[in-house]
């Protein structure tokens, strides 16, 4: 793996003036010699590659030399970071005449210093790859790479961190010129990094809690506080919750649900970031129990999907009806019932809980907007109430 990465990787970057020639080889090792190769119209200088790549704990370096473009050889040292599983570092340098045979190839030195980004990792010689691993980027690298290289029957693909230097050279679409020794293709694209993010994780049946920090995953771009009521059989009950979030969920703005007479809840994800997460005041949202005209059909199982002839009638905000299933640990929950637009915009977001450990429950559901529906069932439903909104929100 690392002597076909490494030639490939850093070779191809080496592209394939007028009469310019250059010596022209690719080897396993810090040096190489070869024949004169005329080079073709873009291709304005000869370059010199040197990589040095690393896999299962075995280093290997290449060489590369050949016809080039001073838009590629000229962006400067470069680093590719698929985690644990493969890294490699090189600089392809422009040269000419006799200075090419000559001339001495640093290798970047080795930057293991993590600078808080992170990108998608994943390596597969078979099919496209995908995996929710992720790598840690050191030193200059600020770029996602997604990267397919194809050489004879074998075709690569990669996710990772790089530096902006492999993907200035990537971008320039250069072809390869060391067909003899290394026929590959090679497609890539590179998206910016994004930052390491940390959010303090909890929840509780209370107006405040407090948690560890967890490292929030690559679509999470926001920490939030989840503050809902619920209100079953006359008992009111407070629930929070902290944690990674997207700002597309946590900004909807206030939330409610109403089974009628069964249960209501009412509540509001709130976006914040570092300490203020702390600190901050989440308000619930005023009671609006005024009747506005729409009806929903209005149903509760634990057993199996609801049904029911109940209605419930919308009341404040509520233009929607919900169908909602709920599933914890041995226990799904179905339900019915009318909702806000904003509850409905961040389920269809499909936002996953990262309260794991604290609520390890799947959430499924879907609106229609709510007009004249089918009319009751009573039941205790403060247990799942902190799923309703912590759930979707965060």
């Amino acid at each position: 793996m690392p002597v076909l990465l490494g030639l490939l990787l850093f070779s191809m970057l080496l592209t394939p003036g007028d009469s310019l020639e250059c010596e022209t080889c690719i080897a396993t090792s810090s040096n190489c010699s070869g024949k004169m190769m005329t080079c073709s119209a873009n291709e304005d200088t000869c370059a010199v590659s040197l990589t040095e790549s690393k896999a299962d704990q075995i280093s290997v370096q290449s060489i590369a030399k050949g016809c080039s473009s001073t838009k590629a050889c000229g962006q400067g040292p470069y680093s590719i970071n698929l985690g644990k599983m493969f890294t490699s570092r090189g600089v392809a340098v422009c040269c000419k005449g006799a200075n090419c045979s000559s001339i001495s190839v640093p290798l970047p030195p080795v930057n293991n210093t993590v600078n808080g980004k992170k990108c998608p990792v994943c390596y597969s010689m078979l099919s496209p790859c995908s995996s929710s691993d992720v790598a840690e980027c050191t030193g200059a690298e600020d770029r996602c790479l997604d990267l397919s290289i194809k050489s004879g029957t074998i075709k690569i693909t990669m996710k990772g961190c790089t530096t902006k230097s492999y993907c200035d050279a990537l971008s320039q679409n250069v072809k390869n010129t060391f067909k003899e020794a290394a026929s590959g293709m090679i497609d890539g694209k590179c998206t910016e990094a994004s930052d390491s993010l940390e959010c303090e994780t909890c929840i509780a049946t209370s107006s405040n809690c407090s948690g560890m920090l967890m490292n929030c995953s690559a679509n999470e771009n926001t920490c939030a506080v989840s503050l809902t009521e619920s209100k079953a059989d006359q008992i009111s009950v407070q629930s929070i919750a902290k944690g990674c979030s997207s700002t597309k969920a946590c900004g909807q703005g206030p939330y409610s649900i109403n089974l009628g007479k069964m249960f209501t809840s009412r509540g509001v994800a709130v976006c914040c970031k570092g300490a203020n997460c702390s600190s901050i005041s989440v308000p619930l949202p005023p009671i609006n129990n005024t009747v506005n005209g729409k009806k929903c059909q209005a149903c509760y199982s634990m057993l199996s999907p609801c049904s029911s002839s109940d209605v419930a009638e919308c009341t404040g905000a509520e233009d929607r009806c919900l169908d909602l299933s709920i599933k914890s640990g041995t226990i799904k929950t179905t339900m019915k019932g009318c909702t806000t637009k904003s509850y409905c915009d961040a389920l269809s977001q499909n936002v996953k809980n990262t309260f794991k450990e604290a609520a390890s429950g799947m959430i499924d559901g879907k609106c229609t907007k709510a007009n004249k529906a089918p009319p009751s069932s009573r039941f205790p439903l403060l247990a799942l109430s902190w799923l309703l909104l912590v759930k979707i929100l965060l």
